[in-house]
């Protein structure tokens, strides 16, 4: 399956990238959700993540804080991908902070079942099949469909 990829790190063309790096977003939340992931999906906290929009992909790094001229956008090409509904991340941690349940979340994260805007899709490889030119994208229409999300997942017990 082709889908998009943005990173700070630069890739060359037919680069096979390997997860093995541990992430630390979100940490609580993400070993909530492994804990719950089915048995042959990749693990939060070691997967690539890639997106089906490039625009998204892009977004993400932006809204993360990354200059726009720092961002490496690549066409990648993976094998089993494991779709998530990206919004639901947030709304976990934050209703760990309140100590509140979790369990509806993390399944609708793992089977989506609702109609959301964005979606992550976890991976242990991808190769990268092109290097993409920066985009000039609407971040106020992406916000919007974020919040649309955040609300969705807001709405789930």
């Amino acid at each position: 399956m082709e889908l998009y990829h943005a990173s700070r790190k630069v890739f060359s063309i037919g680069d096979e990238i390997k997860s093995g790096a541990v992430s630390s977003f979100y940490e609580e939340a993400t070993d909530a959700m492994d804990a719950g992931r089915p048995e042959n999906a990749p693990a939060r906290r070691t997967a690539l993540y890639s997106a089906d929009s490039a625009e998204f992909a892009f977004y993400f790094m932006l809204k993360q804080g990354v200059c726009k001229s720092e961002i490496n956008l690549y066409r990648v090409k993976v094998k089993d991908p494991w779709k998530a509904a990206f919004s639901i991340t947030h709304v976990i941690h934050r209703r760990i902070e309140q100590r509140k349940n979790i369990n509806s979340l993390v399944s609708e994260y793992w089977s989506p079942t609702k109609d959301w805007q964005f979606y992550e899709y976890l991976s242990t490889s991808f190769i990268v099949i092109d290097k993409m030119d920066h985009l000039v994208i609407d971040t106020v229409a992406m916000m919007f469909k974020s919040l649309q999300d955040h609300d969705l997942a807001d709405s789930i017990g």
